[in-house]
């Protein structure tokens, strides 16, 4: 019997599973191999990098191209390129091509949700940790 669960484990570990580009009913075995600690580790390190963030606020009031977000944000360009790359390949950026320019807005679906909530988060939450002591609060 061990051997039976041990072969259907390595069956569903190799696996080859396409990303999800659409929503898709996908099967809890399926869901346990996306959802795991290296999973939401690679979503969130995008909210904890000092440069990407930077791009995330900036984009939050409109959508931008390189120049624009270089401008808000204060950062060499090739810096921001860099990671414009990393934000756009996790879904957390949305690239549309615009003659020779790449206009760069937030992942309407997901990502300004998930930062309307933290907004929510912080306002509710902030004058119990700062006890009024920051701008935000006062």
């Amino acid at each position: 019997m061990k051997q039976n669960s041990y072969i259907q484990y390595q069956r569903l570990k190799n696996q080859k599973l396409k990303p999800q580009t659409k929503k898709t009913n996908i099967l809890p075995n399926q869901l346990k191999q996306y959802l795991n600690a290296s999973s939401y580790k690679d979503f969130f390190v995008n909210f904890a990098n000092k440069t990407k963030l930077n791009i995330i606020v900036a984009l939050r009031k409109c959508p931008l191209c390189v120049n624009d977000i270089v401008k808000e944000t204060g950062d060499e360009q090739s810096k921001i390129s860099h990671n414009l790359k990393k934000l756009t390949k996790c879904h957390v950026l949305v690239v549309e091509k615009k003659g020779k320019q790449r206009i760069y807005s937030l992942n309407h679906n997901t990502v300004l949700p998930i930062l309307k909530i933290v907004e929510e988060h912080i306002k509710e939450n902030c004058r119990k940790f700062c006890k009024g002591r920051c701008d935000k609060c006062a």
